[in-house]
């Protein structure tokens, strides 16, 4: 455990220490499940095209569906999810 978090953190800071801030938008797959329609307003904004150019919504991506697919950590009771949220907490969705 104490490798991946090493690890995670390491990736997590070069990530973003690597990213140009202008050109690459960051969004939480956690996000776009749970707020879909404020993510995607948030892609629309950020390529700054219209949401009308959105032609076929939920034909390749439906939130309903992936719903069952996040926050599976509040389904588990194990002490390595306790020690993730306790070093990665800046990491976390809570």
């Amino acid at each position: 455990m104490d490798d991946f978090i090493l690890w995670y953190k390491f990736m997590q800071i070069q990530t973003r220490k690597n990213t140009n801030q202008r050109e690459t938008l960051r969004l939480n797959f956690e996000d776009l499940v749970m707020n879909y329609d404020n993510s995607r307003d948030s892609i629309f904004k950020f390529l700054e095209i219209d949401a009308i150019q959105h032609k076929y919504p939920m034909s390749n991506f439906d939130p309903k569906k992936s719903k069952k697919n996040v926050q599976l950590w509040k389904r588990q009771n194990n002490n390595d999810i306790k020690v993730i949220e306790e070093n990665l907490s800046e990491f976390c969705m809570f």
